[in-house]
């Protein structure tokens, strides 16, 4: 992929990314990723370590 395209892509990318986050995962989403990392093991509800 040429340099040009790839920097065109990225803030696109990212744009329709941000606009999807708020159409279909605004209010009740359960994504962990999409959740503050909580003061626990392991942080976005993922197993902690052992």
């Amino acid at each position: 992929m040429p340099p040009a395209l790839f920097r065109l892509l990225v803030p696109l990318l990212g744009v329709a990314d941000k606009q999807r986050g708020e159409r279909f995962c605004a209010a009740r989403c359960t994504h962990a990723w999409h959740q503050p990392v909580r003061n626990q093991l392991g942080g976005f509800g993922l197993p902690a370590r052992r």
